[in-house]
């Protein structure tokens, strides 16, 4: 995975000023960018999906242009073709596991997949997931690690060519972090599919982190987890 990002995007609300002033390259398959809350983890993440527009600056990723300010170029997210994994899962509450792993194939926000519907690419990663007794259900009747298994789910049936992952593990109790890690990494080892993952733990660091950028205060603060 190549990535080129220069970005920079300023923030005043509430008296609070924030500035994201952030300029890295990678060349591996798996980018852990680590730091604390406020750091500008998320917002960085946001830039290189699509969900954030930065002031000025460039972003490459695997030789296409994602965005680039001087040049005018600022890809819509859906345009991307990134697996985006909030850190709330944001499943769909009125859709089924089924129905929502089926929308990621759809690849529209507007498309309401039928509780009938048996779309391929969704059947094989609920399989791989472990979700076939569980694809009727509904996500608030899921533990934890049942919605985000249904969220990766959701997001690899997009055929990603990036796989992003906000916080993927904050939510869960240190067992599941643990179990949750090594399924995670024997997918990815599976796919092939390159992983930008932002967190606050160094233990993602060390489990995913072939690059590590660590960032304070909405810069880079250095390379390495330690």
């Amino acid at each position: 995975m190549q990535l080129e990002l220069a970005i920079q995007k300023r923030y005043e609300q509430g008296g609070r000023r924030f500035a994201l002033d952030i300029e890295f390259g990678c060349d591996t398959q798996r980018l852990v960018l680590l730091g604390p809350s406020g750091s500008g983890k998320s917002l960085t993440l946001k830039a290189i999906a699509g969900l954030m527009t930065p002031d000025a600056g460039r972003i490459r990723l695997g030789g296409r242009t994602l965005f680039d300010a001087a040049r005018g170029v600022a890809l819509p997210a859906r345009a991307r073709k990134m697996g985006y994994l909030f850190q709330d899962y944001a499943l769909l509450p009125h859709l089924t596991v089924r129905q929502n792993v089926a929308f990621g194939v759809a690849g529209s926000r507007w498309f309401n997949p039928s509780r009938r519907v048996r779309a391929p690419e969704a059947e094989r990663w609920i399989e791989a997931f472990g979700l076939g007794a569980l694809a009727d259900a509904y996500p608030h009747t899921l533990s934890g690690g049942q919605r985000q298994r249904a969220a990766l789910a959701r997001a690899l049936a997009a055929k990603p060519e990036a796989l992003l992952l906000d916080e993927p593990f904050a939510a869960l109790d240190a067992p599941l972090r643990a179990h949750m890690r090594a399924e995670l990494g024997e997918l990815l080892a599976q796919t092939g599919i390159p992983l930008i993952l932002i967190s606050h733990d160094p233990d993602d660091a060390t489990a995913f982190g072939d690059t590590v950028f660590t960032l304070a205060d909405g810069r880079l603060a250095r390379q390495g987890a330690a």
